[in-house]
């Protein structure tokens, strides 16, 4: 944070760290909570947000440029980081430019709107009148792109099939702390797939879903409780046993590029989990399956010779889920797939993965903190707080009526476009 006050602000080493201490303490850190003296990977996203715009404060600048300043947050801690930077613009009288992919943001957000293709406004406008009237063709495709339609489960021609591909029963995930305590990021947690089911596990940061998903994916021992998989037990078996139960699991990250290794080609990236079948995955097997994958998620099979850096980041996401379908397994982990894209690719990968479900019959267990996202891909929701399930239900009860007091401030956090236009309707 005292980086930019040192090479701008021609002042000591002294002055500028206790200017820095000052700031944090503005933006929501307190040393109670998030010392000056702590490390980037020792802060949470959102203090690593609050950390960045304090940085980007500490010379009162006359415009600040927030490029994509949400996207990687659950959505409570968006709109604390959203509501910090009206905050700070109010006090400081800064301009903010503010860049984002999300219109529901932008509506709650601007007073101007400019609407960019390919290097070039189509449109723009106060808000929220231009978005009640869009005119250009591509930001109608965006604003239909940012509310997906809710599931009808009545338009899945394939019934999820009886019993469970996925069970956890009571899963339990310590962490020992210094001074001997357990923390427990996971505490007795059980859920199922059905093959063909599409399950959605939400919850804010740290609430214990991604240390839930290595479980499962039999990266991560649980300290207690079962996982099974097609009525196996994963973690009851030998390493050999384990490895053919995984080829029925499979998982599509957050960030492909990060997911990948920059210096192999796709189609060995693809084939990764065919080590699974052992010898028989050899030869014209193995390049046969790679183009059949590639090719279900619409790529050409002859781009295997390519490498990750040479696709744009729905077309590496499209390549991670071929990677993920390459062994034709019963259940995928998708955690938290579609946050990193813009509102019309994410919309081509949903898409992309309702059709796949339907052909392929796979189960998915959907990890977002997006609702919208979850509300249009999921069948089933579970509510994650905690290391706890809060919450579980049919998507449209859940969603459209929640029970739990958590579940219905998730929903009042969301950045739903209807409601903010109709708050923000001009006088």
């Amino acid at each position: 944070v005292s980086e930019a006050i040192l090479a701008h602000g021609g002042t000591t080493r002294a002055a500028a760290w206790e200017t820095a201490c000052d700031l944090l303490v503005r933006v929501g850190l307190p040393p109670d909570r998030a010392g000056p003296e702590r490390y980037p990977h020792e802060l949470s996203g959102g203090q690593r947000q609050r950390a960045m715009i304090a940085g980007a404060m500490a010379l009162k600048p006359r415009l600040l440029i927030a490029d994509e300043p949400t996207t990687a947050l659950d959505v409570t801690t968006q709109a604390r980081i959203l509501d910090l930077l009206r905050r700070l613009v109010r006090e400081d009288g800064t301009s903010l430019l503010l860049i984002s992919h999300d219109l529901g943001v932008v509506a709650g957000m601007a007073d101007r709107i400019a609407i960019m293709r390919e290097g070039e406004i189509v449109e723009h406008g106060p808000c929220p009148a231009l978005l009640r009237d869009l005119r250009h063709p591509y930001s109608q495709k965006l604003i239909r792109a940012a509310a997906p339609r809710p599931l009808d489960t009545r338009m899945i021609k394939h019934p999820k099939e009886a019993g469970s591909a996925l069970k956890a029963e009571h899963v339990a995930c310590a962490y020992r702390l210094p001074g001997g305590r357990e923390y427990f990021a996971v505490d007795g947690v059980s859920l199922s797939v059905a093959k063909g089911e599409r399950v959605g596990l939400v919850g804010e940061s740290g609430c214990g879903k991604s240390t839930l998903a290595r479980a499962l994916l039999g990266l991560e021992p649980p300290s207690r409780g079962s996982i099974r998989i097609q009525g196996e037990d994963l973690y009851g078996k030998s390493a050999r046993a384990q490895r053919q139960l995984r080829r029925q699991l499979q998982a599509v990250f957050q960030d492909p590029y990060g997911s990948f290794n920059p210096r192999h080609r796709i189609g060995r990236i693809v084939a990764e989990p065919l080590h699974l079948l052992g010898s028989e995955a050899t030869g014209d097997y193995r390049k046969q399956a790679v183009s059949k994958a590639l090719a279900d998620v619409g790529l050409d099979p002859g781009d295997s010779d390519r490498y990750p850096h040479e696709f744009s980041g729905g077309q590496r996401q499209r390549i991670a889920i071929a990677r993920a379908l390459v062994l034709r397994p019963s259940v995928v982990v998708l955690d938290e797939p579609v946050s990193a894209l813009d509102v019309s690719v994410r919309a081509q990968i949903l898409a992309l993965l309702a059709e796949l479900n339907e052909s392929f019959r796979v189960g998915y267990l959907f990890i977002s903190h997006d609702l919208t996202v979850v509300r249009a891909v999921a069948e089933r929701v579970l509510v994650m707080r905690n290391g706890q399930i809060v919450e579980e239900g049919d998507a449209r009860s859940v969603l459209d009526s929640p029970r739990h007091p958590y579940t219905r401030a998730l929903i009042e956090a969301a950045p739903d476009l209807a409601r903010i236009l109709e708050r923000r309707q001009s006088p």
